[in-house]
């Protein structure tokens, strides 16, 4: 129960908005070149899941707030429009 408190709300923000503040072109180069073992926030990246027009979903490992497995999505560089981005928080908002 207490893991469960801790982690409320870290959906809010995706993971460069919540490093970052806005989309960083560098992190976007980098998630370009991603493979397992690579770290992004509090997230190491374990095994690729699929590739789509958005980006790549990966299986990563969180380590705080908790830890945990989670599925990671990694936005494409450039796909960071406001057309885009509103549809990415609603995809976002249907998986909860």
């Amino acid at each position: 129960m207490q893991a469960h408190a801790a982690a409320s709300g870290f959906l809010e923000q995706p993971i460069d908005a919540q490093q970052t503040g806005a989309f960083n072109s560098e992190l976007g180069a980098r998630v370009a070149e991603a493979s397992p073992g690579d770290r992004i926030g509090s997230y190491k990246l374990l095994q690729s899941l699929g590739e789509g027009g958005m980006g790549t979903v990966w299986v990563a490992e969180q380590d705080q707030p908790v830890k945990r497995r989670v599925a990671l999505k990694l936005i494409k560089a450039g796909m960071d429009s406001t057309q885009v981005l509103r549809r990415f928080e609603a995809e976002r908002q249907r998986s909860r």
